[in-house]
């Protein structure tokens, strides 16, 4: 299905396609409350690989064109709240993070040295 609506991803609005690809990680399911079991590899493989074909779609349509886009989303997903630290939802929504962080910084330095992840993210992220 993502491959699906990275093809037809121009007619639609961006905004709505940033959507898709971040639900279709699980991770608004879980930020919204959604039961995650206990993390077994299962449920790691499974949410990875949803993190890999969103990061790859996302890496496709540039990384510097779509993490300002997304620079909202991280700071909720890397939000450090001491009741819920050892959660599964959030160590799920800190692997996302982290992961797609990590795949954008790894796009950019295979692409150039001059720009960092750290530029394309809005102000007061890197801080918090």
């Amino acid at each position: 299905l993502v491959h699906s609506i990275f093809k037809i991803r121009k007619t639609i609005p961006m905004q709505q396609f940033l959507s898709f690809l971040i639900d279709s990680t699980g991770v608004t399911w879980i930020m919204n409350g959604g039961e995650v079991p206990k993390i077994t590899e299962q449920l790691l493989v499974r949410f990875d690989e949803g993190v890999r074909e969103a990061s790859k779609c996302l890496i496709y349509c540039g990384v510097e064109r779509v993490t300002p886009m997304l620079g909202p989303l991280f700071p909720s997903l890397l939000e450090n709240d001491p009741s819920t630290a050892t959660t599964s939802t959030n160590v799920l929504q800190k692997r996302l993070a982290f992961s797609m962080l990590a795949l954008f910084m790894l796009d950019l330095r295979s692409r150039t040295t001059e720009t960092s992840i750290l530029q394309l993210l809005p102000d007061g992220i890197v801080e918090q």
